[in-house]
């Protein structure tokens, strides 16, 4: 087992005045503001008598700081220090990009310095970016991975969105009705989406060149563009076939021009999701409706990146208890969305939790809130283990957290929520001894006690910027100029980045891990093959020569764990200085496991990987997905010879149109795979027709696995390049292709 992710903090950064222990000197002035300040459909129900009185019933905020303490330290990081850890990956929130700032801006944007074009503005952006990604301590905080709540409304203007929306067809949605064009009025949501998407482009295509290592994850979410283009004013026009075509054909662009690790393909069902879509929205009417566009946009999603993982996001409120019981499976009406993600959804790769303290509750119950000592219905710990106990193996992340819950009394469209505390300045002057005491409990015990795998911080800015305004008067009626102090002051770092940006370094692996077959993250299967990258891995290049494969090359190795404690020696097919191929011994049990490499010279290197049941990945042989297959033409019953669906051109591997035509033959496809061994149900599409699959499971090389289908269906012929999807339980492989003459 490894010890506990923990960091030392420096005792300059407790220096504060308003802090846990000194609680009386907090200041108690302001200037809130009531009701709707953000052109949304969310209000307080209550304004407080000033900035840090208590919202809707709860906690002033001396006492809620002060609540804080216990519930932090003594409570939670103390009951869950006794677990162990995993790697995590911690990430911020890019609020350059961010949807509720980025459509704050003036639609003249983009132009120079705030208070205008504070979002929508290239340099800005370019230095948030260097202020979360740079290495810590050299004017960074080091992160590893940046979330982004976007707006997807800019890729209308896409040259990718052109094509793939024409093409878009589904269960839900008929050929030729996914294209949609920006109004030029009563809105010019045209020319604003247009010069938007030069800014979003930009500025991801610099991260992606400076910061390579850099993971990036999306969470998009509709709002009043969306609707206005796809023709979707009238909330009862927001069925599932018609949110579907609107907005799957933009996730397809978007991961068609930015490197996606990770898709939310719906964040908060139940919360901005609900908020954009409105009162009564029949889409989100029915569980059963988010099931069929997560399943649509998972498979288009795939087709476009075989290796972005397709989730879903969501609050509490996801869970739709009704009088305090979970109800699943749902019934009667009942809105448990998070029953049939965890439940009935195979085809998502995680789930993302929302983790934010209740300001309308007493900080004496936050403790109780995150799930200690019982992890009773309504508890976040609750939330966590209806994924890690799903029938299928499930990651599990955080999409968006903070210390506490605040709303800025001004900002953009949607940035209010109920049950907040107002005028916080984004948190930017919050007290450093309660952000550690967050971080070594939630973020930290909590979290790898439960096996989330990555977590990000929302309020970001407040990891870059501090306020020198401890009485918070930059906040005032309608207006918060704390983003526009924070961004004029970029790259920076608060102390409070620090201490993240430390939690951060701690827990990052050394290396990535991933199939071998399309690049698929975890969860990955017991039997599969899969690829290690990262640096120092091997003193040798060197790919095994003998049966069978060996545990060993030249002296390094690989070692699995499982979440039972039994370590395995791993089978090794290539080892090199970056790069190490090995499968995932049998026997390995689902949970997480640490896999640790050891080169000949003795140097080790350990990093903890999710392991599932099933991971089908198909092998290809080249970057356009032409299946690494056989064709098998079967004439009068006879079989003929074995004949590659591809040539060598050049030194390229090129398709070799399969023909469909002859007559009294049959014609099937012998396709070659990893992680699909264990499945006990397989299906098989080709070209949007359904093929019987005849054999699943090993072919008889380490590692690796056959799926038979056939035969191909005559009506395919003529169709040139068809797409290949292949199920296992529910979950879907990299989708392939062939070409059929």
């Amino acid at each position: 087992m490894k010890t506990l992710l923990m960091f030392i903090l420096p005792a300059a950064l407790y220096a504060q005045t308003c802090t846990i222990v000194n609680s009386a000197s907090c200041p108690q002035t302001g200037s809130p503001t009531a009701g709707d300040q953000f052109g949304d459909t969310v209000s307080w129900t209550s304004s407080p008598a000033n900035v840090f009185a208590a919202p809707n019933g709860g906690e002033d905020f001396q006492a809620f700081l002060s609540g804080e303490g216990t519930a932090f330290v003594t409570d939670i990081q103390t009951y869950f220090a006794q677990h162990p850890s995993n790697n995590i990956l911690y990430a911020g929130q890019f609020t350059p990009l961010n949807q509720d700032f980025f459509l704050s801006d003036p639609m003249t944007c983009p132009a120079a310095g705030p208070p205008t074009c504070l979002f929508n503005n290239v340099p800005y952006a370019e230095a948030f970016a260097d202020s979360l990604f740079k290495p810590l301590g050299n004017g960074g905080l080091g992160l590893g991975a940046t979330d982004i709540n976007l707006d997807p409304g800019p890729w209308f203007a896409s040259s990718q969105y052109a094509n793939y929306c024409a093409a878009y067809s589904s269960n839900t949605v008929a050929a030729g009705t996914a294209c949609f064009t920006p109004p030029t009025g009563p809105i010019d949501y045209q020319s604003y989406l247009t010069s938007a998407l030069n800014t979003y482009t930009t500025v991801l295509n610099y991260i992606m060149k400076t910061y390579p290592q850099v993971k990036i994850h999306f969470s998009p979410t509709p709002s009043a563009d969306i609707w206005a283009t796809c023709g979707l004013a009238g909330i009862a026009s927001r069925t599932e076939p018609a949110v579907e075509a609107c907005m799957v054909p933009l996730y397809q662009a978007i991961v068609a021009t930015v490197k996606t690790t990770r898709f939310t393909a719906l964040h908060e069902a139940a919360g901005g999701w609900g908020l954009f879509c409105g009162a009564g929205c029949p889409f989100l009417a029915k569980t059963t409706n988010v099931d069929i566009f997560l399943q649509n946009a998972s498979i288009a999603i795939k087709t476009v990146s075989p290796s972005t993982a397709v989730g879903v996001g969501g609050a509490f409120s996801e869970m739709g208890l009704v009088d305090g019981i979970y109800v699943c499976p749902n019934s009667n009406g009942s809105l448990n969305y998070w029953c049939d993600y965890t439940t009935i959804d195979p085809f998502l790769d995680y789930v993302g939790m929302d983790i934010y303290p209740d300001a309308s509750a007493t900080s004496a119950e936050y403790a109780s809130l995150v799930g200690t000592p019982l992890p009773e219905i309504g508890t976040y710990t609750y939330m966590a283990l209806q994924a890690n106990n799903a029938p299928y193996s499930l990651g599990l992340w955080v999409n968006e957290s903070s210390t506490e819950r605040w709303s800025p009394p001004g900002g953009g469209p949607g940035t209010g929520e109920s049950d907040t505390y107002l005028g916080s300045g984004w948190i930017g002057w919050t007290t450093t001894d309660s952000d550690s005491g967050w971080l070594s409990s939630v973020p930290t015990a909590w979290a790898q006690s439960l096996g989330v795998q990555g977590w990000d911080y929302f309020d970001a800015s407040a990891l870059l910027y501090s306020s020198t305004d401890p009485n918070n008067t930059h906040a005032e009626p309608n207006t918060d100029n704390y983003m526009a102090m924070c961004m004029a002051s970029l790259p920076g770092v608060s102390a409070f980045g620090t201490l993240y940006g430390s939690t951060a370094k701690a827990a990052l692996a050394p290396f990535d891990i991933k199939s071998s077959a399309a690049g698929q993250i975890g969860p990955l299967a017991p039997g599969s093959i899969v690829s290690i990258y990262g640096a120092n891995l091997a003193n040798v290049t060197l790919g095994a020569t003998t049966l069978p494969v060996p545990t060993s090359l030249a002296g390094n190795s690989v070692q699995v764990t499982d979440s039972n404690g039994t370590t395995r020696a791993a089978l090794l097919f290539y080892v090199s200085s970056t790069q190490v191929n090995f499968e995932i011994p049998l026997g390995t049990v689902p949970g997480i496991a640490t896999v640790e490499v050891e080169n000949a010279a003795g140097t080790t290197q350990s990093a903890s990987l999710l392991i599932g049941t099933i991971s089908p990945g198909l092998y290809t042989v080249n970057s356009s997905g032409l299946a690494a297959a056989w064709v098998l033409p079967v004439l009068s019953g006879v079989q003929q010879p074995l004949l590659p669906d591809y040539k060598m051109v050049s030194g390229s591997a090129v398709a070799s149109p399969i023909n469909l035509a002859v007559a009294n033959e049959q014609v099937y496809l012998e396709l070659f795979g990893t992680g699909i061994r264990s499945a006990t149900t397989v299906t098989a599409k080709v070209g949007g027709v359904s093929v019987p699959v005849l054999f699943a499971g090993p072919s008889g090389y380490e590692g690796e696995d056959q799926v038979n289908i056939g035969p191909l269906p005559t009506s395919l012929e003529g169709a040139g390049s068809v797409n290949i999807m292949i199920t296992a339980n529910g979950k879907l492989a990299n989708v392939v292709n062939v070409t059929i003459q």
